[in-house]
């Protein structure tokens, strides 16, 4: 899934590093999470059998937003006691996290809370071509086959 999220935020990275220990912050802050976040991706590499350890891959966004109202937090005191790091860029920081604040925050609730708009029919599993498997692997399910409930495990059929 490609999202404007993953368009903005790689551009804007290149562009946004000056020198100054204000900047250092934001920085280390964020190397810590990437750390996580590819350490993540890295074992969901594994495929299944590790994936079904990997429940906390949503804490990762949640982190990730805790870290932009961080950083909206450290310009601002920045700003409020006088430091000299230049005032446009701590409200260019700002503007900054805000946007990806809004830009998580999407991703988050289509990802995490949005209901699918498939959920709201019928909730029965049934083998006609069409498979609920995400990455091309069913766990084991209960599937309806000529009216008889069956107990149903393997690869979803490619379309």
């Amino acid at each position: 899934m490609s999202t404007s999220l993953h368009h903005v935020h790689p551009l804007v990275d290149g562009i946004k590093w000056v020198p100054g220990g204000q900047s250092f912050f934001g920085a280390g802050i964020n190397s810590s999470i990437h750390v996580l976040m590819y350490g993540y991706y890295g074992l969901a590499a594994f495929g299944p059998k590790i994936q079904k350890f990997l429940w906390w891959k949503k804490y990762l966004t949640i982190i990730q937003m805790i870290q932009f109202h961080v950083t909206i937090g450290h310009a601002g005191y920045s700003l409020y006691t006088g430091c000299p790091f230049p005032a446009w860029m701590q409200w260019a920081l700002i503007g900054y996290a805000v946007t990806f604040i809004i830009l998580f925050g999407n991703f988050y609730y289509q990802t995490y809370r949005r209901t699918p708009r498939y959920a709201n029919k019928a909730a029965k599993s049934v083998t006609n071509g069409i498979s609920t498997a995400t990455n091309g692997y069913n766990k084991l399910e209960e599937v309806e086959e000529n009216g008889k409930k069956q107990q149903k495990k393997g690869r979803a059929k490619k379309e």
